[in-house]
């Protein structure tokens, strides 16, 4: 949920990832698909805000990898504005972790108007989401298939036509005014 969403910026070429670094945020699958596509030759920046039992990789990797920033832990509202900056939001995730809950981050995603590269299989409610909401794609958890994502969103060779850059209705759902109504009227 959050309290006003950013719109109107022009968004850099590369990729966010905001939240908790942990284990099923698959950093490891991730730093490996990072420095494989750097070894081909990719161009685009990797930008990271939060903490997490993974956060001292991705800082190790901000040091040897031009292409990794690592800002560390963030207040929400600079979150979402390096989320906001960045044409694509990573959302990585383990598939198992998708049966029992949903990313929250996914709500500050939307509203920056990034598109989203979920990291998990094409059948998880995740997957299933991003899609039929129309808000990114997603590639399977293998180092391969991500660095092919990479390298064909470098070259905009991955066709988002049928992503909602508007998502007012869904923006709408994760405002503080819309969460706050909804709680009004449970209680009374």
């Amino acid at each position: 949920i959050i309290s006003n969403p950013i719109k109107d910026i022009k968004k850099k070429r590369g990729f966010s990832f905001t939240g908790n670094l942990g284990r099923p945020q698959l950093v490891n699958l991730l730093i490996e698909a990072i420095n494989e596509y750097e070894k081909k030759g990719g161009v685009l920046k990797f930008v990271f805000a939060g903490g997490g039992i993974f956060s001292k990789e991705i800082l190790k990797l901000s040091k040897i990898n031009s292409l990794v920033t690592y800002h560390g832990i963030v207040s929400a509202t600079d979150a979402d504005k390096i989320v906001s900056e960045y044409e694509w939001a990573l959302l990585p995730i383990e598939d198992e972790i998708t049966r029992y809950a949903f990313p929250s981050k996914i709500s500050s995603y939307v509203c920056s108007g990034a598109k989203i590269l979920s990291i998990c299989s094409d059948n998880t409610s995740v997957a299933k989401w991003i899609k039929s909401k129309k808000v990114g794609i997603t590639a399977n958890p293998n180092v391969d298939e991500i660095v092919e994502f990479f390298s064909k969103i470098e070259k905009n060779v991955v066709d988002t036509s049928f992503v909602d850059s508007d998502r007012k209705e869904l923006i709408k759902i994760f405002q503080m005014d819309t969460f706050v109504k909804k709680i009004e009227n449970k209680i009374f």
